[in-house]
């Protein structure tokens, strides 16, 4: 993620000591990790929520396809039955011509 080498890892180290003090230090780290633990922790569950809620959205995208294709076959067999129904009385008249 940052591209510490070692020679800036030893600077930071240095400084913290010198600011700090080293009695204040270890104190001082241990209340950055669990900082960095809690936004680690925070991101995952933003990611997961996110992911969880692009699913939905991928099914709810799925499922009206479906929807849409029962409806279009429902509407096609009502035009179907009906063109039957208006074609029937036609063809007697035209055998009766």
């Amino acid at each position: 993620m940052f591209d510490i080498g070692f020679a800036e890892l030893l600077v930071i180290s240095v400084l913290a000591l010198v600011i700090l003090g080293p009695e204040r230090l270890p104190h001082a780290i241990k209340t950055t990790m669990q900082w960095i633990n809690y936004l680690r922790r925070s991101a995952s569950n933003i990611k997961e929520t996110m992911n969880k809620e692009l699913k939905v959205d991928e099914i709810k995208q799925d499922l009206q396809p479906e929807e849409l294709n029962q409806q279009a076959r429902s509407l096609k067999q009502d035009v179907t039955v009906s063109a039957d129904k208006t074609s029937k009385p036609s063809d007697t008249r035209s055998k009766a011509a």
